[in-house]
């Protein structure tokens, strides 16, 4: 969320190559930072710089390895969205949960 976009991207990797479901993976902010989130502007950006260092770490690596992809589409399937019509990305964009799951609601 901080700092390089490609480390980032590239931490992300490594630990949701690891946990057994999108639930375990938790990102820990600096409480300042913590309490940013709770402005919607501040919010949206972040989530956006997120999506975003994904997509584009390794050619989109964290959205189409098949260990990784498969959390994703749990998650999503688990939230009632449509993954026949969407994609990951989609998931992402269009709700929040999964944002403040690893990164807000992280205890």
């Amino acid at each position: 969320m901080a700092g390089n976009s490609s480390n980032f991207a590239k931490q992300s990797f490594n630990s949701l190559t690891n946990v057994n479901k999108l639930e375990n993976y938790k990102v820990f902010l600096n409480p300042e930072i913590i309490s940013q989130l709770d402005d919607a502007t501040f919010f949206a950006t972040k989530k956006n710089n997120v999506i975003t260092a994904w997509k584009n770490w390794e050619g989109g690596a964290v959205y189409e390895i098949p260990s990784i992809k498969s959390k994703f589409e749990a998650f999503a399937l688990s939230k009632n969205y449509d993954l026949i019509n969407n994609t990951i990305e989609d998931f992402l964009k269009d709700t929040d949960e999964w944002f403040i799951l690893i990164f807000k609601s992280n205890l």
